[in-house]
């Protein structure tokens, strides 16, 4: 018999047991932490929209009871006359004809003095009539230098140099007294600051405003707490209209004497944006919700008023900002499990109410909806 030396009989080995035990330990932690861990979020952005209303509001000094059942607010009218003069200062430049100007050398060849009243009528060998501006005395053999205006309007009066006949002498005194111009005559069309019948118009509006703008400051000064008045809110009514100019002027301004009448309602501006939140809660469907009233957007119009009884009506205009309700079944989780992104946009896509998703796995090798629907998070923003 023989033994072999260095060499030890261990049986069989154990090896392949221990590995597969260690796998199945790695997939029971790996399944255990990816239940306990795996997580989805899934926003839901509703569709977002701007809602209108418009309504009669009833302003009145006596309002009492439910006031919101009848469209009501409390308030007050405010009136106020003024007489006033203002400046205008945007007369607006355009081309326009005038009468052209120039100067005339008058010539006496006789041996006695003659004298040219003003006004005179001197022919350019043109044909154009031009007027003296002033009286002129032409010394016996000798010439004067005198102004003169064409007596039609217009760039026509623009004439060259030319020769003048003394239109009122007869024929053989107008070969010795004659005039002559040395230089063209000009400004029988000019750009400058012309008064028309849109600029009056235009003056008469923009001083009124100014006057009933200083008057509603004057009354924005009275308003108790809560109170409120705006622009639009009134009436302003020009009783007297007289400009210091006429169609046709050249002035670059002109004063204007107005007086004006405003009429201002003064309401409970609180109670006003009640009533619009309201009206736009009711006629939106209940598919919808408002998530923001501006207020900033709140307009009015004086429609009508009354004096004597102390009342008027406004029209209210107002918009919130709205979004859809989703409904409930988007929410429900099970209908999300092991879905994957591309799933999960196809499904919501059936909810016309949402506008847009955003779709959040974690950890980051995370691909689908984990059966856990507690590990399952679906919100609205």
């Amino acid at each position: 018999m023989s033994i072999e030396l260095g060499k030890i009989k261990t049986g069989r080995t154990y090896t392949p047991y221990i590995i597969f035990f260690f796998l199945a330990c790695v997939a029971i932690v790996a399944g255990v932490f990816y239940f306990a861990f795996s997580k989805t979020t899934v926003t839901l952005f509703p569709k977002v929209d701007t809602s209108t209303a418009s309504m009669n509001v009833a302003v009145s000094e006596s309002a009492t009871g439910n006031l919101s059942s009848f469209n009501a607010v409390k308030g007050r009218l405010l009136e106020k006359e003024v007489k006033s003069s203002k400046v205008f200062n945007q007369v607006e430049k355009k081309e326009v004809d005038t009468y052209a100007k120039g100067t005339v050398t008058l010539f006496n060849k006789r041996d006695q003095a003659q004298t040219l009243i003003a006004n005179t009528q001197l022919q350019s060998s043109e044909g154009l009539i031009f007027k003296t501006d002033s009286w002129a005395n032409i010394p016996a053999g000798g010439s004067v230098d005198v102004a003169v205006t064409a007596v039609d309007k217009g760039a026509s009066g623009n004439i060259a140099p030319s020769r003048f006949n003394v239109v009122k002498l007869w024929s053989g005194l107008q070969e010795v007294i004659y005039g002559e111009s040395t230089e063209a005559m000009k400004d029988g069309r000019v750009t400058d600051h012309v008064v028309t019948t849109e600029t009056l118009e235009q003056a008469q509006q923009a001083v009124a405003k100014e006057i009933a703008s200083e008057i509603i400051t004057e009354f924005k000064g009275t308003l108790s707490e809560g109170e409120a008045l705006d622009v639009e809110a009134t009436s302003r009514e020009i009783t007297k209209y007289t400009p210091k100019a006429k169609d046709g002027d050249i002035t670059p301004q002109f004063e204007v004497a107005m007086e004006v009448k405003v009429v201002a309602v003064v309401f409970d501006q609180a109670m006003v944006k009640k009533l619009a939140e309201e009206k736009i809660k009711n006629q939106i469907n209940q598919s919808k919700e408002i998530i923001n009233f501006n207020q900033d957007s709140l307009g009015y119009r004086l429609k009508d008023f009354d004096l004597e009884k102390k009342n008027a009506t406004l029209e209210v205009t107002a918009s919130a900002e709205t979004r859809n309700k989703i409904p409930s079944k988007a929410f429900e989780k099970g209908d999300l499990v092991g879905r994957n992104y591309g799933d999960l946009i196809a499904y919501y896509k059936q909810f016309p109410e949402v506008q847009d998703i955003e779709i959040k796995f974690s950890p980051f090798w995370v691909s689908r909806v984990p059966a856990n629907e507690e590990n399952v998070e679906i919100k609205i923003k």
